[in-house]
Order: structure tokens, then sequence, then C-alpha cells
């Protein structure tokens, strides 16, 4: 019982075996003809379906070992369903397959589209320092330049010998001898034993040995894992590109170029494939230009170089092949994408291995890699701005830490803004009440004055006016706007009294949000619930705001309802 998953385009994803799984035949059936469905459309990577397969074989498990046993998905209801639970709250990833079973009860076809569950809160990402980061990619620079100058060297004593130009009998002969074996088969000429090891005849072994060792002879010619994995690692240093973007990379389509002066091609137009992004946006292309040392241009020259002995010896072959990341070893090619989308991260770790690149011994991370990349570069890198700011930014610890003083200052200065917008004096209730002495204490106005806004004789629709005849708005006479902006004006004054209808009049404005276009809303009314908000938000509590819509009385209501029916306006 297998599924040999094949992407949208035909792209071979692996096998998955699930015929020695746990549980009953019946349920390994039906959750296998759902992986299968969802393999090409919606788990289209190497890397999801081998997380889904490897969630689904601890599914089957957990369903064999359970009391009863589940031996079909009808058997599983709401209940058996939240009887699971996975460390790290996992099941969310095995709700899209358990929907894709026609067998699943109605009901739990009803709450698993009910739950919400995700990933854990994600925690800070991990990260490097500026530090870390640029002695992480000097090195691996180091790396891959020493690997050309290492093939150049072994390409161009080949080429010299084969011209003639080199004396058969000296080491330098017998060395391009055995590498011109090397260069047409890409294995040293190994002969078998007696007893059935093999060996090396002379006097290729004495040739080898010089060399340092078969691993090294080979590497004469052809790059290794180790120098794949520096070239991986430059790869997301300079463009964030992430492994299962690196791992089916091809080499680059050809560009008109009349700058390199050795014919090299400067400009590199990369394809990149990233499933993830949906059908319509996987596939993008990236303009990589060398510009000298320390460009990703460069990157790509380099490795196009390292590669070509290795490329000419498949075209030979029979076997051509235009992966980007390629290595060779006595025991054959190794793609960035075998081993079940396992090779890169080998790649890396064969290169990372014994060169002490993080301070804390962890083994070298090509996400932390990624997530250091994004954050120093500050934009998108092949990814859309609000993954780049969510997925990126927001758990970048460096990034948080060092925005913590911005966010609060940005933070106070709205606070102070919307403070500022709101010029209306409020007065509020004293356990005794409120007389003339409190209000005018506590506005700064006559007593005279505060005793005429007690009398509800300064009313508007919205609160106390103390100077209606000198307004701020309308400096040429009484004053001639909205009662809206009664908020914004430093002759306004409420008390507990006016409390009801402004709280109703914030749930008018509310509602009228929900009604008109946000064109409408910012030219008409943005400002003015702003400032409503900010009163409503700073003076009454949640408990006092429903107890002042409890006592607002009709004529309040009605008076509310005709000043946003705009029929109160001068």
């Amino acid at each position: 019982m297998a599924v040999h998953a094949r992407g949208p385009h035909g792209e071979d994803l692996g096998r998955f075996e699930f015929g020695r799984c746990s549980g009953s035949e019946e349920l390994r059936r039906e959750l296998v003809a759902a992986f299968g469905k969802l393999v090409g459309r919606e788990w289209n990577a190497a890397a999801t379906l081998q997380s889904r397969a490897k969630l689904m074989r601890h599914f089957l498990r957990w369903a064999e070992d359970r009391t009863p046993p589940v031996t079909e998905v009808g058997q599983l209801t709401p209940a058996v369903w939240n009887e699971w639970i996975l460390p790290g709250d996992y099941r969310w990833r095995l709700k899209r397959l358990l929907l894709a079973v026609e067998s699943l009860p109605p009901a739990t076809r009803a709450a698993l589209k009910l739950f919400r569950g995700g990933a854990p809160r994600p925690a800070p990402a991990r990260t490097y320092s500026a530090e870390e980061f640029k002695a992480i990619k000097a090195a691996a620079a180091r790396t891959l330049r020493t690997a050309q100058l290492r093939i150049e060297e072994n390409t161009g004593l080949l080429e010299r010998w084969r011209a003639g130009q080199v004396t058969p009998d000296g080491a330098e002969g017998q060395l391009a001898e055995v590498l011109d074996g090397l260069s047409r088969t890409g294995y040293l000429p190994w002969q078998p034993s007696a007893r059935g090891h093999r060996h090396l005849p002379e006097p290729v072994r004495t040739v080898v040995h010089r060399a340092g060792g078969v691993a090294a002879m080979t590497a004469r010619l052809f790059p290794t894992c180790a120098e794949m994995g520096a070239a991986a690692v430059l790869l997301i240093c300079h463009e964030g590109w992430n492994l299962s973007v690196l791992q089916k990379m091809r080499i680059p389509g050809h560009s008109p170029n009349t700058d390199a002066a050795d014919g090299a091609e400067v400009i590199h137009r990369i394809a990149t494939d990233k499933p993830r992004r949906g059908a319509r946006r996987r596939h993008a292309s990236n303009t990589l230009v060398d510009l000298g040392e320390g460009t990703a241009g460069r990157v790509v020259r380099r490795i196009l170089r390292i590669t070509e002995p290795l490329r000419n010896l498949l075209e030979s072959l029979s076997m051509p092949d235009d992966r980007l990341l390629l290595a060779w070893s006595q025991d054959g090619l190794i793609q960035a994408d075998n081993w079940d989308g396992q090779t890169l991260p080998y790649f890396i770790r064969a290169w990372a291995e014994g060169l002490a690149l993080t301070p804390d011994g962890r083994p070298l991370s090509a996400q932390a890699l990624r997530n250091t990349a994004q954050g120093i570069y500050g934009r998108p890198r092949n990814n859309t701005q609000r993954t780049h700011d969510d997925v990126y930014l927001m758990r970048n610890p460096d990034i948080r830490e060092a925005s913590a003083d911005v966010v609060a200052a940005g933070l106070n200065a709205a606070v102070d803004h919307a403070y500022a917008q709101v010029g209306m004096r409020v007065v509020a209730s004293s356990p005794y009440g409120e007389s003339a002495e409190v209000v005018a204490a506590a506005s700064g106005l006559t007593p005279a004055t505060a005793l005429d806004i007690l009398g509800g004789s300064l009313d508007t629709a919205v609160a106390a006016c103390t100077d209606f005849e000198h307004s701020p708005f309308t400096p040429s006479g009484p004053c001639a706007v909205s009662f809206l902006m009664c908020f914004a004006c430093p002759n306004a004054v409420a008390t507990s009294r006016h409390l009801p209808r402004i709280t109703y009049l914030h749930q008018a404005l509310a509602a009228i949000r929900t009604t008109v276009t946000p064109e409408t809303w910012a030219a008409d009314w943005a400002e003015h619930f702003a400032r409503v908000s900010a009163f409503v938000e700073d003076h009454p509590t949640e408990h006092s705001r429903r107890r002042f819509l409890a006592e607002l009385t009709d004529a309040d209501h009605a008076l509310i309802d005709r000043m946003m029916e705009r029929r109160l306006d001068p």
C-alpha cells in the first residue's frame, strides 16, 4: 500500500510506503486514498508530503493503541477526535487529510470545519548576529573560491596533457593520466581482487595516495557535497532562498552579455519554484548580476565553473542534468533533491562540521540564516510583504528588541495626538454629586457659568458650550459647525449628564462605519469617530457605558439621531 507522488507538472515527489504501518487495513486504505487525492493538488512539495506521511503514521499507531481501537474512519466521532492530542497541537495538519475521506461522519466533519487550531504560537525565530552572519558568509565564500581554484588547476593540467604539453613519465603526467580516465568515466579504475574486494592497479594507487586518497582524487575534478553545502549557504545569505527552492533550482537561462572580459555570463536569470505560494504565484524569475566578489551573480558563476566538468561527464554518459547544485563521489552522482529532500541539509552539515561557525556549538541552521538575511536586507526576499513582516521581522529577536523604543514612541505619539485632537473638557462626578463649585473648580470657569452648565441652558447636542459667540472654528462670528466638532473644541464641557448621549453617539458612529464605503468613511466620519472613541475610552468604564445607555432618555435618543441625520447642522 503506497503512494507514488507526482507534482502538478509531473515532477517526482517520492514514493511513500504505508503497507507496514500500524492500524487496520480498512483505516489505512481510507487514509492512503485521501493522501493520494491531496498529492499534487494541495500538497505538492516533497517536504510537505514527508511531514504529512509521518503524521499519518503517528495517527495510525494511536488509532490502533486506543481502547477500543479505531478501525475505520466511520468510527472517528467528535469525541474520539478530541482524545487525540499530539504534542505541539499538530492536529490541524491532519484535519485536511480527514476531510478528504468521504466516509467521515457528518458530525465529525462539522467539528473539523469548526476546528481552528493551528501550530503553536511561534516563538522568536533563531537568528545569527551580524558578526556571525558575516563570518558564515565569508567562510562559505572561501570554500567555493578554493574549490574553483582546485578544479580549474586540474582541468588546466588535463587540457595541457591532452595537448601533449606534459611529460608522460613525470608526476604531473601520471596525475593527468588518472584525471583523464576520471573525467571520462567518473570513477577510478578499480579491479576486483581474489577475496572479493577491489583495488587500484599501480601506478594509479601511487598517484591516488599522493593526491590524498580516493575522495581527494575525485574532488580534483568534481565538487564535493560539502562544497555544494557552502554554495547553498551563500545563496541563502545573498537571496534568502529556502531549501525547498534550492533543491529544485536549475542552471540559469542564457542572457545577453557583453561585459565579461572572459566571456562568462554577467547576468544570470534564475527560475524559482515555490509551491506553497499557490499555482498562480509559485513560479518566479530572479535576475542575479555578477558585479564582482561579494555579489550573488559571482556565486552563481562560481557554481557553474566548479560543476562544469561534472556536467560534461554526465553529458558524455547520456545523463544530462541541469540542476544547479550537483556533487559527485566514487558512489556516483548526488543531486540536491535526492533522499526525499534530505540531501541539501546533509550538504550543509557536511560543510559546517568542524568549522566552529556558531559560538553556542549548535549545528548551522539554514532557516536561521534565512531569518537573518531577511532581517538584514529589510525587504521581502522571494515572499510577500505580509509574510516578510509577520514571519521574519516580527519573529526576529534582534529586530524586536531594536524596535521596542520605536514602537513605544509611535504608540505614545498616537496617544498624544488623540488627546490633542480632543479639546472637550470633562467634569467627573464627585461622591456628593455635581455642584456649581465642583464644576467651576474642575473646569476653571466662573461659578455663574458653571451654574448655567448644570442648569442645561448652555447645552448643545453632546455637551455644554461656554462661549458660543467665539468659536475657534468660526472666527468671524457665532459657531456655525457641526456639533460633532464639540469634541475638538476647548469651549465644550461635558458632565455626567451628557455621557449617555455621548455613549450612544459612539455606537451610532460605529454603525455608520459598516454601511458606507471606505472612501466616504475616511472623508466624512473617521476623524469624528477617532475623537469620540478617544473620549469614550478614556472616561467611562465598560460598566459605566452600559449604565449610561440604560439611562438614555427618548429625548436624548431622538436628539442624537437628528444630529446624525445632519438635521441639526447650521
